[in-house]
């Protein structure tokens, strides 16, 4: 996910967690099972915050193109920044 302020939002989903209310049930369910020790809550990339929305949809994707889960699954994605983002993904490898 994304943020402006990372204190506010670690202290959201945990608190949430913790109360076992989190919107995200996939994230409540393993928290429940696991634990909160068994997340990591840190900063991937620090951005400006014109591009934090486009950064964090680009993470995502990434993610998803290597196998990888994501809890993030609620996004809208704007269908000509994903088509650029794949054919970006074919360039590299």
């Amino acid at each position: 996910g994304k943020s402006k302020s990372l204190k506010e939002r670690k202290g959201a989903h945990f608190g949430t967690l913790k109360r076992n209310i989190h919107h995200n049930l996939d994230l409540q369910n393993d928290y429940n099972d696991y634990g909160k020790s068994a997340f990591v809550f840190e900063v991937l990339e620090q951005v400006e915050l014109s591009k934090l929305d486009e950064k964090e949809v680009e993470c995502i994707v990434k993610y998803i193109l290597e196998g990888k889960d994501v809890y993030n699954k609620k996004l809208v994605l704007d269908a000509k920044y994903l088509r650029k983002l794949f054919d970006d993904q074919k360039r590299i490898k």
